[in-house]
């Protein structure tokens, strides 16, 4: 009895090592595995063409965007079943084939072969009994009775008569109500200086010049080949990005070139690139920044307030 009750929890033992084993996987799997993205951009003038799609786990999750000008089309696929997409072509396309399967799935409808019509059978004609004429009864006069009417009195309200608020009455209570609120906007631009002045600023900025070129360098393609030119009305604007990109020049500067404008607004580009996105980084990432003090416990207070 024993030596059964052993084995029942050995083979109990294994089964759940071999559940947690597959969890297990399929975690490291989804962490592991990364998300990858190709795009090529063309833009003239107005004229801006799009066509990205991104993969995970050999394309078992697939999505494609494409923008041509203003239309913007999109399509998710899970294996090899559609889950969501805007593709008028493609729903078209379906809608069809749903059509003629549902034609392909009905049964032929037979004919019956028509009844030979009996000859109807000739009907006699009834002899009609002449019908005696009653003398028509004389109808007496309705005597018509005196509808009494009444006289109703109506009562008249009586009252002192309402004074109609004057226009300077009005006025005054629409500023009355102008200056609450400005009052009220004053207390909150007090309390929300109060928290920032609370706030550990210099941790916060700490971690966002630690992190933040961390992420944009596993985010950002890998390959990127092409070229851009562009430029915004304000000289002093293209400067400063024209200064953030650089920072990324010795990745991409053998096969790609930004060419800023500062004399006019433009913009015009021939890209294309390609890159990975890994979710156990951005999984790292996010529990490194809990795990720092300030940053939790501004967390915690902002799912509080909420």
């Amino acid at each position: 009895m024993l030596s059964v009750l052993l084995t029942i929890l050995k083979v109990l033992g294994i089964i759940l090592l071999v559940i947690l084993g597959i969890i297990l996987l399929l975690l490291l799997i989804i962490l592991l595995v990364p998300v990858r993205y190709t795009f090529g951009l063309q833009a003239r003038g107005t004229k801006v063409h799009l066509d990205a799609d991104a993969g995970w786990l050999l394309k078992a999750v697939y999505a494609v965007l494409k923008l041509d000008g203003t239309d913007l089309i999109y399509r998710i696929r899970l294996l090899w079943f559609t889950i969501a997409t805007n593709d008028q072509a493609y729903l078209k396309k379906e809608a069809e084939k749903k059509k003629s399967e549902d034609k392909s799935d009905k049964p032929a409808v037979t004919e019956k072969p028509a009844t030979e019509e009996k000859p109807a059978a000739e009907e006699k004609p009834k002899e009609e009994k002449p019908k005696e004429e009653k003398p028509a009864i004389e109808e007496k006069p309705k005597e018509e009775k005196p509808v009494k009417k009444e006289e109703v009195k109506e009562e008249k309200k009586t009252g002192p008569p309402e004074e109609k608020e004057s226009f300077f009455d009005k006025l005054g209570r629409k500023i009355e109500s102008f200056v609450a609120k400005l009052e009220e906007l004053e207390k909150k631009g007090e309390d929300l200086e109060a928290k920032i002045e609370e706030m550990p600023l210099e941790v916060y900025y700490e971690q966002a010049v630690k992190w933040i070129p961390r992420l944009l360098r596993h985010v950002l393609p890998r390959k990127l080949k092409g070229w851009i030119t562009y430029g915004f009305r304000d000289p002093y604007l293209t400067g400063k990005v024209t200064a953030y990109a650089a920072a990324f020049y010795p990745v991409y500067g053998d096969h790609f070139l930004l060419d800023p404008d500062f004399e006019q607004k433009i913009f015009e580009a021939d890209c294309s690139g390609k890159g990975r996105i890994r979710l156990g980084y951005l999984a790292y990432v996010g529990i490194r920044l809990f795990l720092v003090k300030e940053i939790r416990s501004l967390i915690f207070k902002l799912i509080k307030d909420e």
